[in-house]
């Protein structure tokens, strides 16, 4: 599980460094897809449910908690739509 989200974990660190995002929208929209990718990958595996609903809310949380921590996040459209709630 951890191999298939790696790209999101480099993502992560990127992000908990910027000062400021100019296009919070689309970058909801690449976290997005690379969460539904990922999960994709991991439905192909035989985990049973309770295993991939905890993964998908990991996953969700923790990008959704590096993006409130920054002031450019918090003050924008993905603090009223989380991953959480799209997940």
């Amino acid at each position: 599980m951890t191999d298939a989200a790696s790209p999101l974990f480099g993502l992560s660190i990127r992000l908990s460094t910027l000062e400021q995002h100019s296009d919070i929208p689309k970058l909801y929209g690449e976290v997005s897809n690379q969460i539904r990718n990922i999960l994709e990958e991991i439905r192909q595996h035989d985990y049973d449910d309770a295993s991939f609903k905890a993964y998908s809310y990991s996953l969700c949380l923790f990008m959704d908690e590096i993006v409130m921590e920054k002031s450019w996040g918090v003050n924008s459209s993905w603090s009223a739509r989380s991953l959480l709630s799209e997940f």
